[in-house]
């Protein structure tokens, strides 16, 4: 009996986790060098007291990665460049990312942790350099540009 437990269990447990992967919402967040994400993830109101969080990468079954979590019963906490906060009454918690790097695109998660298996929302953070203000230059007086549309313009000073 108890050998056909164990890998009874096995499949559950995988089955689980392919199923929430499958079944799981695309959310797509862009940002910029230097600038901010928020990630907004909506939930199911019963899970308003649940604890929330962010996980990077893959976010297996036993070994995620939380970047950022609330404990159950908090509705904000902040952990390095990450805060998030929960607004019950909406039913949605917001994972904010300060000072984007280009290594901090990728997939992401939103967790609520329920009875069983978790609920995920699949994110992409895509962070692009900021070309018009990556290194910004003050320029005084003024000139006359001109220019076409779908065509570069360069300005020599």
């Amino acid at each position: 009996m108890v050998i056909l437990l164990v890998p009874t269990l096995k499949i559950v447990l995988l089955l689980a986790a392919v199923w929430s992967v499958c079944s799981a919402e695309l959310i797509t967040v862009e940002g910029y060098k230097g600038g901010k994400a928020e990630i907004r993830c909506p939930y199911r109101e019963e899970w308003r007291s649940h604890q929330k969080y962010l996980c990077k990468g893959e976010c297996r079954v036993f070994n995620k990665d939380k970047v950022i979590k609330t404990e159950a019963g908090e509705n904000s906490t902040s952990r390095g460049r990450y805060s998030l906060k929960d607004i019950r009454e909406e039913s949605v918690f917001i994972v904010t990312i300060t000072n984007l790097t280009l290594k901090d695109a990728g997939r992401y998660w939103c967790g609520v942790d329920t009875w069983g298996q978790d609920n995920y929302i699949k994110v992409n953070l895509e962070v692009s350099e900021d070309w018009c203000c990556e290194n910004p230059t003050e320029v005084t007086g003024s000139e006359e540009v001109t220019g076409y549309e779908e065509l570069s313009v360069s300005i020599h000073y």
